[in-house]
């Protein structure tokens, strides 16, 4: 009589693998048999969020003493966000009570106050020392020196995401901490960019330091930069090696767009493959040409001969905003006005960053102004790199 054989267990891993978006069938296959629970657990466990008003729920199940939950957290999210004003000490008590993760390699704090004790913070330090991206989201830090403190801790740390920071006073970073590796660098229209103190730009000073080793950066993103931080960023970018293969830039008003395009030189940047710039051209478009000025200053200033592609995010709410942008001029540089940008394999991609306008409408007039060019542009939505 024929006897059924078992599937190798190979091809459950995989199915299971299949599956790891799906967190109800991944608590099925976790229940099925023992065989299946370790590879279910994997995914089900690999991104846990916490929210400090829960922390006594929460740590009730991280901390027991039969939890296996630890051990698969590859993605940790402290949230302090509630519709009313959470209790204090309540981050405190959350990051004291954590037990050790030793396979966590994303750190996301988002909305905390970041007032924590030595005991606190050396737990914290302990978690986040081999992550390898760290995302910071509307955090209050007492001092800018506690947040390059705990960037520091993150000694294989290769991607930081910053938002929203606010300090309570600004402070110098305390001896020994040294920048990690960071191969992406990532600010965003944080409060305290448009502060005008110290504080605007202390993690790109910190990480522009002599003390520090020499930046190994591969992409840069900033957003909402103001004037009050021109300086910093172009001594950060001075600082940087021969790395920068990606920089998106988003200037929030004129006078930035105007002081950077002067300031900032790409010339010596030979590895640069993308470049991405993000035009609120509904605020700029009474300027006429002049909003895409500042873009073709500093395009005019790449000589990287590995240019790939160069991106423009278009931020208009009518297709008349887009008489601000000078589409011709912007074409001149890619039809030999810039050797680097003219060869055919150069793509010039234009995004539209507004829920306004449909893709067709950016489309038609461009390639209308630009017909020579027409196999070499893209069009879509969202920034690829």
């Amino acid at each position: 009589m024929f006897a059924p054989t078992a599937f190798p267990n190979e091809i459950y891993d995989y199915i299971i693998d299949h599956l790891h978006k799906n967190r109800r069938a991944l608590s099925t296959c976790s229940l099925v048999c023992k065989d299946w629970r370790t590879t279910s657990r994997f995914h089900l466990f690999s991104i846990v969020e916490l929210h400090v008003q829960d922390v006594d729920r929460d740590l009730a199940i991280l901390s027991s003493p039969l939890a296996t939950v630890p051990a698969y957290v590859k993605h940790l999210s402290i949230d302090a966000c509630t519709d009313v004003e959470p209790e204090s000490g309540l981050f405190e008590k959350l990051v004291n009570g954590l037990p050790p993760m030793k396979q966590i390699k994303v750190l996301r704090l988002h909305e905390v106050d970041f007032q924590l004790s030595s005991s606190a913070k050396g737990n914290l330090f302990s978690l986040s020392r081999d992550i390898a991206t760290l995302e910071l989201i509307n955090v209050n830090f007492p001092t800018s020196s506690e947040q390059t403190e705990l960037i520091s801790s993150a000694a294989s740390l290769q991607t930081l995401f910053v938002s929203a920071i606010t300090y309570g006073r600004h402070t110098s970073p305390k001896d020994g901490q040294r920048a990690p590796p960071l191969k992406t660098l990532q600010l965003f229209d944080t409060h305290s960019w448009h502060a005008k103190s110290p504080t605007t730009s202390s993690i790109l000073n910190w990480l522009a330091l002599d003390s520090q080793p020499k930046p190994s950066l591969s992409t840069l993103e900033l957003r909402g930069i103001t004037n009050h931080h021109i300086s910093s960023i172009c001594a950060y970018v001075h600082a940087l090696g021969n790395t920068l293969e990606n920089i998106v830039i988003e200037c929030s008003e004129a006078a930035a767009q105007n002081a950077l395009s002067q300031e900032l030189d790409l010339t010596n940047f030979g590895s640069l493959k993308t470049i991405v710039f993000h035009a609120p051209t509904h605020e700029l478009s009474r300027l006429g040409t002049k909003a895409s000025t500042w873009m073709q200053r500093i395009l005019s200033k790449v000589s990287s001969e590995r240019i790939q592609k160069v991106s423009f995010m278009l931020d208009f709410h009518s297709p008349v905003d887009l008489a601000g942008f000078d589409i011709s001029g912007v074409g001149k540089l890619f039809m030999g006005g810039i050797s680097c940008l003219s060869a055919s394999t150069t793509k010039i991609r234009f995004e539209v960053a507004s829920r306004y306008v449909g893709v067709d409408e950016l489309r038609k007039p461009i390639i209308s102004h630009l017909p020579s060019l027409a196999d070499r542009l893209e069009f879509g939505r969202g920034v690829q790199l």
